[in-house]
């Protein structure tokens, strides 16, 4: 596969692949002065949507790219500690790789919970690289203007957690993106849960009763 898709044969992406490997243990051994001490970000991942600590709000976020690849729509839900609903949003934006896309859909739901004053927030994505570059404080020198806007979101006087998750705790969000219509780059928010996301978040509250679905990949 690595042949026919990436024109270099095994033995060579394995060599590319170890050359990554240790220039990311190098740079965090060496710590990278820009890493944002304050962040807290978990080195687990979530196979059923969690509800948040007492007085946290949680926003899952998630972007979807149309298979013509004609347009991209980004989508969000923000729910309380008891896992009820505090509002949503979703908007269609321009085509664009997914790492860009969903880096603008984060910065987008952190302008949201801002304006509306709540000062613990945890923000859930299952783009694993792009909370792995705001975690380790890459974020800052990003070529890419939206990661960079979360950098400078982060700074505020708030608290602020980031974690990855699979596509199964995300689901609501990934509904909302896939539904999104409407002029490019207007937000449309949603005070209450559309008819078509419900039954997904009975399902969220449900789960979120069962513990033990946690995986953790290390410590």
């Amino acid at each position: 596969m690595n042949k026919g898709t990436l024109n270099v044969d095994g033995g060579e992406w394995s060599t590319l692949f170890s050359i990554m490997l240790s220039t990311l243990a190098w740079t965090n051994s060496c710590g990278y002065s820009a890493k944002m001490v304050h962040l807290a970000c978990y080195s687990k991942i979530e196979q059923r949507w969690q509800r948040p600590d007492s007085d946290w709000v949680k926003i899952n976020v998630d972007g979807s790219v149309s298979k013509n690849n004609t347009k991209a729509t980004i989508g969000g839900a923000m729910r309380n500690s008891n896992g009820e609903w505090l509002t949503g949003f979703n908007m269609v934006t321009g085509v664009d790789e997914i790492f860009r896309i969903e880096a603008q859909e984060i910065v987008e739901e952190m302008k949201l919970a801002w304006l509306k004053g709540y000062k613990q927030v945890e923000i859930n994505c299952d783009n694993v690289m792009l909370i792995d570059t705001i975690c380790n404080g890459f974020a800052s020198i990003s070529n890419i203007a939206e990661v960079r806007l979360i950098y400078e979101w982060c700074n505020k006087d708030w608290k602020v957690k980031f974690r990855h998750v699979l596509q199964g705790s995300n689901k609501v969000a990934d509904c909302l993106a896939k539904a999104a219509i409407g002029k490019l780059n207007q937000v449309v928010l949603f005070s209450v849960p559309l008819q078509y996301v419900i039954r997904l978040l009975e399902e969220d509250t449900h789960d979120s009763l069962y513990k033990g679905n946690t995986v953790f990949i290390h410590s």
